[in-house]
């Protein structure tokens, strides 16, 4: 992810006479090559078990579908471009694959920010106006949020880079695929804040929030159970006829099948915040590094630093392969499926 000030994380893809074609591998690239399958296997598994399982296909999940949706896309336009773009001497390329490198890191990029940020717009509707929620919360509404979310970053994004692309691209032979942001200042310091920045201090601000929310309605509902089960509890206690004890077995009976909707519906609700932490864990580890280098890049240069650029780099290519992980990790049904398969590969061999 260069998102708006350079698509050249290599300090060896610059400008120069020789027109020898080298490769050269360092830990940056390496480090991509052997993620980026990885990426592709877990993500994929993980979308192929929410589109063939009916069980999975709720509302929630449809963010979920989305998140590994755009780290494959993301993945297949970016990860071969960016290896050889640090192992290449010079963008040996053309403009047309420029192009769709600078479409990959900006555009597939902050569509994985902003399918993350939804998550936590989902969260902050959940918990702020749950009555709300469920009953307008549906795959429909869900699957609507989510286009609107591609279409936002492609109405942000695609204006800079046709305008690159068609009026002041630079020699790239000289100075390799980037994007002249000196040309367009204002779209470049909008695209940083809008679609990467901004989301990204969202998704770490609302966390407390959440937490406070979810430990106030836990009080409210410890409240509203404790008088109506003493008062039960205390009235089983001391009658003794037959005639009631079979009243009152079926009095708690029927309580129970009708708790057993509020009960699954807490479920999932504590399994998307165990999500939604995870998922903020793993974006502040590993995009806020290097969303907070670009934004302060927008203000001051910040070529010199080159070693910062490359650790932030090391952190951001790790994170498409740790949704999928916790994704399975925490979602049970997910969990024992995976198991499930390989248990019968295992009996198979």
């Amino acid at each position: 992810m260069d998102q708006n000030t350079s698509a050249n994380f290599s300090t060896t893809n610059t400008a120069n006479n020789d027109t020898t074609l080298q490769f050269t591998w360092s830990f940056v690239p390496a480090m991509e090559a052997v993620i980026f399958p990885c990426v592709l296997i877990f993500n994929g598994s993980i979308l192929a078990l929410f589109l063939v399982t009916r069980r999975f296909q709720i509302p929630f999940n449809i963010y979920l579908i989305n998140v590994i949706t755009s780290n494959i896309v993301f993945a297949l336009l970016d990860n071969p471009l960016d290896i050889l773009n640090f192992i290449s001497s010079y963008w040996w390329l053309g403009n047309t694959w420029c192009t769709v490198y600078l479409y990959a890191i900006n555009v597939s990029s902050g569509i994985v920010m902003q399918s993350h940020m939804l998550i936590t717009i989902n969260r902050i509707w959940a918990v702020t106006f749950p009555h709300s929620y469920r009953r307008h919360h549906s795959v429909r509404n869900a699957a609507v949020l989510v286009i609107a979310v591609w279409l936002l970053v492609h109405v942000v994004s695609l204006p800079g880079l046709i305008m690159d692309a068609t009026l002041y691209r630079l020699p790239i032979e000289i100075t390799g695929c980037i994007i002249n942001t000196n040309e367009m200042p204002v779209w470049s310091i909008m695209l940083q804040l809008i679609i990467f920045a901004l989301p990204n201090l969202c998704i770490i601000l609302a966390y407390p929030y959440l937490v406070s929310m979810r430990l106030r309605q836990r009080k409210v509902r410890a409240a509203n159970r404790s008088p109506a089960t003493t008062k039960f509890g205390g009235s089983v206690h001391f009658k003794a006829n037959r005639y009631y004890h079979r009243e009152a077995s079926a009095s708690a009976s029927v309580t129970v099948t009708n708790n057993k909707a509020p009960e699954r519906s807490q479920r999932r609700d504590n399994r998307a915040f165990a999500i939604f932490t995870a998922l903020t864990v793993s974006i502040t580890a590993c995009w806020t590094p290097l969303d907070t280098y670009y934004t302060i890049s927008c203000f001051m240069d910040l070529s010199t630093y080159v070693k910062t650029l490359e650790f932030c780099e090391i952190l951001f290519v790790l994170q498409p392969a740790l949704d999928p992980i916790f994704f399975a990790v925490i979602i049970p049904d997910v969990r024992s499926q995976i198991l499930q398969w390989f248990r019968y590969r295992w009996a198979s061999k």
